[in-house]
């Protein structure tokens, strides 16, 4: 059975270089999501963008958005020890994002600042938006930009899409 992941990041900027705040990721086969992770990331050591519209687009979103995302309460791990268990949590698995140049582009690029191999092959890189394009049904998550509510509404979709016509 293959195994899928959909990887979203939360970002403070919407370059390759960005700076990541926190990921998601939910595993998933082509029946049902089988985990789903989440980390917010002490991003002062990444050396990556900030940008100021990214910024104000912040201050635009929900109260909990924002709060997920900034809250100084937040626990939040280093960025190598994340790349570091993504490196384990993601191996062997079909990795997807929305859309993959922008997830996995960014997450890579992270990687390699981090000198640290990326855990997939880019053949086994998919595109989340590129398979919901022309279909009806949106794809919400209940929490908008908390990575993991939307890697997991995103997988779920693709879970649903699936059965319409197998491309999982």
């Amino acid at each position: 059975m293959q195994k899928h992941a959909m990887i979203d990041l939360e970002t403070l900027s919407n370059t390759q270089r960005a700076a990541v705040i926190s990921i998601g990721v939910a595993r998933f086969t082509a029946t049902e999501v089988m985990d789903v992770s989440y980390f917010a990331i002490a991003w002062d050591d990444q050396q990556r963008d900030v940008s100021r519209s990214t910024l104000e687009w912040w201050m635009g979103q929900s109260d909990d958005a924002r709060h997920a995302a900034f809250a100084s309460e937040v626990e939040r791990a280093s960025t190598a020890e994340i790349l570091r268990y993504y490196a384990w949590y993601l191996r062997d698995h079909f990795v997807w994002g929305n859309p993959a140049s922008f997830d996995l582009g960014i997450l890579k690029s992270l990687y390699e600042d981090f000198r640290t191999s990326v855990p997939w092959d880019h053949y086994n890189e998919r595109c989340f938006r590129t398979v919901r394009n022309g279909r009806d049904k949106p794809c919400l998550a209940t929490l908008p930009h908390d990575p993991a509510e939307d890697a997991r509404a995103q997988a779920e979709c693709l879970i649903e899409w699936n059965k319409e016509g197998a491309f999982l």
